[in-house]
């Protein structure tokens, strides 16, 4: 049970790696603002299910393929496209700044106590082989998160989309030249992020209990960050991977391992031990 747990929540994880990856890859920026996206979908999502009485899953739906989307094509034709061609501390420095002023604006419209964010699914349990116990949310979000992630390498390996994204990928000067709409590629790159950054949200909060305006944007982004590290940033399958095993190391260590110390509970510090060990060891 416990490593179905820790691939259920990993796999979320996973999911928001690879909507991190792919904007690295397409435009060179390492988006440290993907947590405050996240928060801020969020909370718009709450505010439409929970404020204005919409059904779950049409708020979770505009969010997702409406709001998220165009906040993406948003940011990379009003920010970071213009930052193309700076040094790349700029571009962080950038993420940083959108990541504090999406929190912020969270906190200043909504406040700055824990909301309840309702889930999709019913979390009735559901007894699996070996007599293990889990909620169907549970079961519900893992196959999301893995069919996502599956749609996403079908869409780069098949469609002509995909094709674009990846000879913008290869050689954006050269893709340029084939008379490959690089800028649309780019926008399509960051509004499929921050799809990826809003359905994150939706799924993973309802299994927080609570949603912290202060703490969740921080969360997001230090186990999306680890993830994508183990695909050293490039690869979408290695960082899908290393956000299942980023949750079933934590699940492990919740469940078996709590220490509370100078560095807190060592589940949640998960991703910062495995990112260390990258940068030490990884060749």
């Amino acid at each position: 049970r416990t490593l179905l747990l820790g691939l259920v929540t990993g796999s979320v994880y996973a999911l928001a790696s690879t909507g991190l990856v792919l904007t690295y890859k397409t435009s060179g920026i390492l988006n440290l603002g993907f947590g405050g996206v996240t928060l801020f979908t969020t909370f718009i999502h709450w505010q439409m299910s929970v404020s204005w009485g919409f059904p779950v899953w049409l708020s979770a739906l505009v969010v997702i393929i409406l709001i998220a989307p165009l906040i993406g094509a948003f940011l990379d034709t009003q920010l970071f496209r213009r930052l193309e061609g700076q040094p790349i501390v700029i571009g962080l420095m950038a993420t940083v700044g959108l990541f504090v002023l999406l929190q912020g604006v969270v906190i200043k419209i909504w406040g700055p106590e824990p909301v309840e964010v309702p889930s999709l699914f019913p979390r009735s349990p559901v007894t699996i082989p070996g007599g293990a116990t889990i909620g169907l949310d549970g079961l519900l979000v893992l196959g999301i998160s893995a069919a996502a992630a599956l749609l996403l390498g079908a869409m780069l390996k098949f469609t002509r989309l995909g094709v674009s994204f990846r000879a913008v990928v290869d050689n954006r000067p050269v893709a340029g030249l084939m008379a490959i709409n690089t800028g649309l590629i780019s926008s399509s790159a960051w509004a499929l992020s921050t799809a990826f950054a809003a359905l994150t949200g939706v799924l993973l909060a309802p299994r927080l209990q609570l949603l912290d305006p202060q703490l969740f944007s921080a969360f997001i982004i230090s186990f999306v960050l680890g993830a994508a590290m183990i695909g050293y940033l490039r690869s979408l399958p290695l960082a899908f991977a290393g956000g299942l095993l980023i949750g079933v190391i934590q699940a492990f260590l919740v469940q078996y391992g709590t220490f509370r110390g100078f560095i807190g509970n060592i589940g949640d510090a998960t991703p910062f031990v495995i990112m260390t060990l990258l940068v030490l060891f990884a060749p």
